[in-house]
């Protein structure tokens, strides 16, 4: 198998009410993450966001960010011996609303839509916390009301022609 190449996109999806959504990975436990691709800026931003299910043509933005970090213990091994440092591209996609999601039940447990200051409590990474804090904007309760949902993988919300569109795009971190 060959190794992985350090570079990842991470995509902050949220909604127009403040609502930010999380996918809990499988491994490591209880690691909740924004919507990521093993791939190279931009492209694979747009990617990311498609393999939810969540169409990004219109609405992605390049944050303009770049972070570089050590490589986290639970996937070291996918990565050359000499490799030690990850890049990630940091992109947003504003929706107008909360969408169901489809996940890769291999990578992730489930998704969440959650409010901007509780998505970014959740993050595994300081990265992701960051930019959730950066990127979305502050909206109060009042505003945001009582929208927010956990759907499971097992929950559909695609007919089989979406399916088999979405199923061409090779999955390497979530399907979004």
């Amino acid at each position: 198998m060959p190794f992985k190449r350090p570079e990842s996109v991470l995509v902050v999806i949220y909604t127009g009410h403040g609502e930010v959504l999380r996918l809990r990975r499988r491994e490591p436990p209880d690691f909740w993450q924004s919507a990521e691709r093993r791939d190279s800026a931009p492209g694979g931003s747009a990617r990311g966001a498609r393999e939810t299910g969540l169409l990004a043509d219109a609405g992605l933005a390049d944050s303009g960010t770049v972070n570089r970090y050590p490589i986290h213990p639970a996937w070291r091994a996918k990565f050359a011996p000499e490799v030690k440092e990850n890049t990630e591209y940091v992109f947003s996609l504003r929706l107008p609303a909360i969408d169901a999601v489809r996940i890769n039940p291999d990578e992730h447990l489930e998704y969440r839509w959650l409010p901007r200051d509780e998505a970014a409590e959740l993050a595994g990474s300081g990265t992701d916390r960051h930019a959730i804090l950066k990127l979305v904007p502050e909206k109060s309760q009042d505003q945001l009301g009582s929208r927010f949902s956990t759907l499971t993988p097992t929950q559909p919300c695609f007919d089989d022609s979406q399916i088999k569109f979405y199923q061409r795009f090779p999955v390497i971190a979530v399907n979004l």
